[in-house]
């Protein structure tokens, strides 16, 4: 069956601005409107009357199961803003959003807001599953009847309705793609496990080092934070990386805290080019990467991720039709010379 979202898709505009073509209603252009109407025809998408009528005789609420929006340097923020602008296309069919934030340092504050939410009875939840012990009981204390939707994260073994994200192990092999293309040669590379119990972010680092199988010529060591990804943390952690790499040539980077190895490394060692990769284009890494300290981002989309997570649970309960058991972000490479394509 053929759903607002393919067209949307296909159409390149928001389900949104198809919603408005759809019901004749809100302002669209008229070059905009010949368009999705092009697509409608081509896909002969037909509204589900059925669904609407639903939509308007009840409220459906949504809980968001999340880390901190501050955290990881701000990094959920964006996610934040993808489930918040999914909430604003999705009010005329009654869908409410309510957001259970925790310290995904904390496994205590895990528990508590999931406990919180679990007991607000909600009609679907939308999951960050960063938290690799609590997570999984956490999974067998929600309802059999209630959807649920992972993303960011990926959890193996978990009957979850769908999981948004990367391919957290390939994206690690593009990363150390990336790394060969500018590394000298006899360099070593650190490779820094930012959150060290997080699944997809041993992954990355997993699948980093798989691309380097075979090349004894490279040695790569890795270190992990056992404590908050604070900027102190960092700086201890890089002065080790330092002090057991001579010939350190490059530095990877699991997550969004990038900005803090540039800024250690524009402060104490601006004299030696290290090759530096990491994750997300929050704001100081954007920074980092406009001054050359950062040489390649790669976008997770995260703002688009809490954005489909939310529509993927409409589709799931308002609907009444199932979505994709996965819906996969491209691993966007982004440098210094087409970020502006990307912010």
């Amino acid at each position: 069956m053929v759903t607002i979202s393919d067209v949307a898709r296909k159409a390149k505009v928001s389900i949104g601005t198809v919603d408005r073509v759809v019901h004749h209603r809100g302002r669209v252009s008229k070059k905009t409107l010949e368009k999705v109407q092009k697509v409608i025809d081509s896909l002969g998408y037909k509204p589900n009357l059925y669904a609407r009528h639903l939509s308007i005789s009840k409220i459906y609420t949504f809980g968001v199961l999340m880390p901190l929006s501050d955290q990881d340097s701000g990094y959920w923020d964006l996610s934040v803003k993808g489930i918040e602008r999914a909430a604003v296309t999705l009010n005329p069919y009654h869908v409410k959003i309510r957001f259970y934030h925790y310290n995904r340092f904390d496994e205590k504050s895990f528990v508590e807001q999931g406990d919180r939410l679990l007991q607000a009875r909600h009609d679907g939840i939308l999951i960050a599953p960063v938290m690799w012990r609590p997570v999984r009981d956490f999974f067998k204390m929600i309802p059999k009847d209630v959807p649920y939707v992972l993303f960011n994260a990926n959890v193996p073994d978990i009957n979850a309705t769908s999981f948004i994200g990367q391919d957290s192990y390939q994206s690690g092999i593009v990363c150390g793609k990336l790394m060969s293309m500018s590394l000298k040669q006899g360099k070593s590379i650190a490779v820094v496990l930012a959150v060290y119990d997080d699944y997809h972010i041993i992954e990355r680092a997993d699948g980093f080092k798989h691309f380097f199988d075979g090349n004894s010529e490279v040695k790569i060591q890795t270190y992990s934070l056992h404590k908050n990804s604070v900027k102190e943390s960092f700086y201890e952690m890089v002065d080790e990386i330092f002090r057991d790499n001579a010939d350190l040539g490059g530095i990877f980077v699991t997550n969004a805290s990038t900005h803090y190895v540039a800024e250690y490394l524009k402060e104490r060692i601006s004299d030696r080019k290290i090759n530096l990769i990491g994750y997300d284009l929050i704001d100081k890494n954007v920074e980092y990467l406009k001054e050359g300290w950062i040489d390649f981002l790669i976008s997770q989309k995260a703002e688009t991720q809490g954005y489909e997570g939310i529509y993927s649970l409409y589709r799931e309960v308002v609907l009444q039709q199932s979505c994709p058991r996965s819906i996969l972000m491209p691993i966007d490479v982004v440098m210094k010379e087409n970020l502006i394509y990307y912010v």
